[in-house]
């Protein structure tokens, strides 16, 4: 067994796993977020990765919270995976490109889906 090539597998080389340098951002909750930037924020990099056995995880960046961080609502999840479909699943390169085109504004809204269970929607502004 290789040490460094089975930490290459489960790092470098899996281009389905990205995440953001989270080095000395706090956590933010969608609630703070909608409440501080009632108008939107720019979302300009975001993270997937899946810890073992678990579902995947999509830590966000914004523009307007340089040192925060958001863990994605599921609304957000599924934008993000459309966006990396988009890239033939490589997440890395599609997060890079997201924030080299200085992001995309979104506007979280809360809602109810058709079964009444309370939702983050996200809008784009």
């Amino acid at each position: 067994m290789s040490f460094k090539s089975v930490a290459q597998e489960r790092t470098n080389r899996n281009t389905n796993v990205s995440f953001p340098d989270l080095e000395g951002r706090t956590k933010i909750s969608v609630d703070e977020l909608m409440e501080k930037h009632p108008d939107g924020v720019t979302l300009i990099s975001f993270g997937r990765w899946t810890p073992r056995n678990k579902d995947p995880m999509y830590p966000a960046l914004f523009q307007e919270e340089p040192n925060r961080f958001l863990w994605s609502s599921k609304v957000l999840q599924d934008l993000i995976d459309a966006w990396i479909d988009e890239y033939a699943g490589d997440a890395v390169t599609c997060a890079k490109e997201l924030e080299a085109e200085g992001g995309i504004k979104v506007k979280f809204v809360r809602g109810k889906t058709k079964s009444g269970r309370d939702v983050i929607y996200v809008n784009l502004v």
